[in-house]
């Protein structure tokens, strides 16, 4: 498959997506205290938010904004409108949050997504991580790949919590 860009919606044409949830920044002359330089053209990097979604911040009028990189695929290729459809959710098919590409992207309804968080773990989520509340604070494991791996680390992390001095 070819990776297509596409103009992302509210950047003023300074960002573009790819179908594959690549960003990069489109050539241009900046001007700042220090002067004016051409800033060329360039992927940008990515980070990877507390729930292991990429995300990517941009600087809009001088203040940072951050999105999901999925949104942003699903919206610039699959028609996705988080205003008009904010009961439906992007999510991943083979639950890789890394892995953007509009091929692997989906919208479902919040009944759909619900659903698929469904673990047949006490504790467990699916995306895929296990979770202890002790004294009031809730407590996460890693990203796990699969439901039986997370629950072991949840397990470990109550039994850690529960037994320390």
């Amino acid at each position: 498959m070819e990776e297509i860009y596409s103009e992302i919606n509210g950047l003023n044409g300074l960002y573009q997506i790819s179908n594959f949830g690549n960003v990069k920044s489109i050539s241009r002359k900046v001007t700042n205290s220090r002067g004016s330089y051409l800033s060329k053209e360039r992927i940008l990097k990515s980070a990877t938010s507390n729930s292991g979604e990429l995300i990517i911040s941009f600087k809009i009028s001088g203040v940072s904004k951050c999105f999901r990189v999925a949104e942003l695929v699903a919206t610039n290729f699959m028609g996705y409108d988080k205003e008009t459809m904010s009961t439906y959710a992007v999510r991943h098919k083979d639950k890789d949050q890394s892995n953007n590409a509009v091929s692997n992207l989906k919208i479902i309804s919040e009944k759909e997504d619900r659903e698929q968080f469904t673990s047949k773990f006490k504790g467990v989520m699916i995306y895929i991580k296990g979770t202890v509340k002790y004294k009031g604070k809730q407590y996460w494991t890693k990203n796990c790949k699969t439901e039986l791996e997370a629950n072991t680390l949840r397990l470990e992390l109550k039994d850690r919590l529960y037994n320390s001095k």
